[in-house]
């Protein structure tokens, strides 16, 4: 399933990724006309592709756009520098919400997987954070929903052999995130479906609940409440006095970063601080 979302007016043409060879495709596009959304209904059919000459050269371009992509960046940030193809496509509003760590719109990661045709196999090519889920030794990769079952399982192992860095700043992308990376693919969802809460995947064996001797203490926190209608204000040197409440559905505020000096102004009943747990990037 793919979903393009609104395309802006100026947009006359969108690359659908993921299109395998030799396949039916079907296809609504709605269109609003005087206000009312009208839709036409088409299919089409790709043509059947040759293997890659090469195997090894297939992979190995992969990962080296895989890490093109990622530093197409302002430094360690997500920022595109002006003028590059990354740029070009978040000016054009492309990607959708791939993966899912708690349900809230800030654990939310956008991934990308690709097809191998040796294999018949989807694998995981992460451009944020530079990675390839790949092991070159034993020419086997990972899909989303491989890193997502092994997560599921707490299967941690069957993760780390296949974390190859696509960039020579290595791991710097991944260590860097106030999370661990992994993490976001908890739940994978299909392009264009939304967040269905509750998970498939709860995230609360990820967190570890902290005693208030945290408080104060710099680094990122989430707070977990028992209803919707519950907050904590929070009093902070750098951001100042900060309330938060449950985000997106969820029990979850944003994953909030403070700094020391820190302190709780006040708090609903049975409010947790919670910690994101790490696994493989520490």
């Amino acid at each position: 399933m793919s979903n393009s979302s609104t395309i802006p007016p100026t947009v006359t043409s969108r690359l659908v990724p993921g299109l395998l060879g030799g396949s039916t495709y079907y296809v609504k596009m709605w269109t609003l006309i005087n206000n009312q959304w009208t839709s036409v209904s088409s299919t089409f059919s790709t043509a059947v592709q040759a293997l890659p000459s090469d195997a090894n050269a297939f992979r190995n371009t992969v990962q080296q756009q895989t890490g093109n992509v990622r530093l197409m960046t302002q430094g360690v940030t997500n920022t595109p520098i002006p003028g590059t193809l990354l740029a070009q496509v978040v000016a054009q509003g492309g990607g959708t919400i791939a993966l899912v760590f708690d349900g809230t719109p800030y654990e939310q990661h956008i991934s990308t997987e690709y097809w191998d045709p040796f294999l018949s196999q989807w694998i995981t090519a992460d451009p944020t954070f530079g990675v390839v889920y790949w092991n070159p030794s034993t020419t086997a990769g990972l899909s989303m929903a491989n890193i997502a079952s092994n997560i599921a399982a707490q299967k941690w192992s069957a993760i780390q052999p296949f974390i190859l860095y696509a960039t020579s700043n290595g791991e710097i992308y991944s260590h860097n995130y106030y999370m661990d990376p992994i993490l976001n693919y908890l739940n994978p969802l299909a392009r264009g479906q939304g967040v269905q809460l509750p998970l498939p995947n709860s995230p609360a064996p990820y967190f570890t609940a902290q005693t208030n001797s945290v408080i104060g203490t710099a680094g990122s926190w989430v707070f977990s409440f028992v209803n919707q209608t519950d907050s904590v204000t929070i009093s902070d040197p750098a951001k100042g006095t900060v309330t938060y409440r449950p985000s997106g559905g969820t029990i979850y505020s944003p994953d909030v970063t403070l700094s020391k000096g820190w302190s709780i102004v006040s708090s609903s009943q049975g409010m947790q601080i919670l910690k994101i747990n790490r696994y493989l990037y520490f």
